[in-house]
C-alpha cells in the first residue's frame, strides 16, 4: 500500500480516510481505548494558528478526535487574543482536546519546568478549555525518554511514542514516502500521527511559497525570523 499525497487539505482527508478503512480508531492522548488499532492524532501549533481549525474540521467531519498543543509563550501568536481563544473554543466544541506545547529549553532544570507548567495551567485553564496534557517543542533527547511529570499526560510517554509507530511531518517531512506509516498499517500496529498546521493548506505549496504566504497571512516579519531560527527548512 502507498498513498499519493501532498500538503493539501484534500490529501489530509484522504490520509485519514485510508486509516479509517484500515480499522483505526482515534483516541485522545491520555484516554484508554479498547481499539486494537489506536490512532493518536496530535497537532503542535508552532506558528500558523489560523491553520488549526481547517484541520480540526476535517477530522470532525470524519468523526475523529485529536489533541491540539498550543505554545503558552509563543513569539508569533498570543493564546490570550480573542481570535485565537475563539478558534480554541471551536476546536474543543468539536470533541478535540487542548493541551500545552512546552519549550523546555528555557528552563534551568526539571523542577523549574514543572513549577512553571503548573502556573501556566492554573492561569490559562481559568479561561481556556485546557487539559493537563503537554507536548515538548523541539524536544531534547532526554525529553523523549518517557519523562514522567506528576499529574500530567506527556505526549512523549512510551504509550504514545515508543510503544506505537510514531509518524511526524516535522520539518515538513513527507512521511507518506517513508515506510513507517505503511509498517503500522500492514502490521496492524497502533499509530501516533503528529502534524503541524503550518505545512497544510488548501493547496500544497513549496517551501518558498509557504514562507511568503505565512508571513503575509500572519502579517508580521517576526514569522520569518522565527522560522529561520527554529526550522531546518529555513535556517
Amino acid at each position: 500500500m502507498s498513498l499519493n499525497l501532498d500538503f493539501s487539505y484534500i490529501s489530509y482527508e484522504k490520509l485519514l480516510r485510508a486509516l479509517i478503512v484500515n480499522d483505526y480508531m482515534s483516541i485522545l492522548i491520555g484516554e484508554n481505548g479498547e481499539a486494537a488499532k489506536k490512532l493518536y492524532l496530535r497537532h503542535d501549533v508552532d506558528t500558523d494558528y489560523l491553520g488549526a481549525l481547517p484541520l480540526a474540521e476535517i477530522e470532525n467531519s470524519l468523526d475523529l478526535v485529536s489533541t491540539w498543543y498550543f505554545l503558552p509563550d509563543c513569539s508569533v501568536y498570543n493564546v490570550c487574543s480573542k481570535n485565537l481563544m475563539n478558534i480554541i473554543d471551536k476546536i474543543y466544541s468539536q470533541g478535540h482536546q487542548i493541551g500545552l506545547h512546552v519549550d523546555a529549553s528555557q528552563f534551568r532544570n526539571f523542577e523549574q519546568m514543572t513549577e512553571t507548567i503548573e502556573k501556566q495551567y492554573t492561569y490559562f485553564s481559568s479561561f481556556l478549555p485546557i487539559s493537563k496534557t503537554l507536548s515538548f517543542h523541539k524536544p531534547a533527547p532526554w525529553l523523549l525518554n518517557d519523562v514522567s511529570i506528576p499529574t500530567w499526560i506527556n505526549a512523549y510517554q512510551k504509550e504514545y511514542y515508543s510503544e506505537v509507530v510514531y509518524v511526524s511531518d516535522s520539518n515538513r517531512r513527507e512521511f507518506w514516502k517513508e515506510d513507517r506509516l505503511y509498517t503500522a498499517i500492514n502490521e496492524n500496529k497502533s499509530l501516533t500521527l503528529l502534524t503541524h498546521p503550518l505545512w497544510w493548506k488548501e493547496a500544497s505549496l513549496t517551501s518558498e511559497e509557504l514562507f511568503e504566504y505565512t508571513c503575509k497571512l500572519l502579517g508580521t516579519d517576526v514569522v520569518g525570523a522565527y522560522l529561520k531560527e527554529t526550522c531546518k527548512r529555513y535556517s
